[in-house]
């Protein structure tokens, strides 16, 4: 387990999984779409749980 899946283990346990992908996403400081965001979160939860 990464520190990303760690980080959205936790954080899902206060909010819903595709919010604390997000979240995790905005963490590194780059700037992303609401597109590219969306799709991170569709990946996660059509694989990852």
């Amino acid at each position: 387990m990464d520190e990303e899946d760690k980080f959205v283990s936790i954080v899902s346990l206060m909010c819903e999984p595709s919010r604390a992908k997000i979240m995790w996403k905005l963490l590194d400081g780059k700037a992303y779409t609401a597109g590219e965001l969306a799709i991170s979160c569709r990946h996660f939860s059509n694989g990852s749980q």
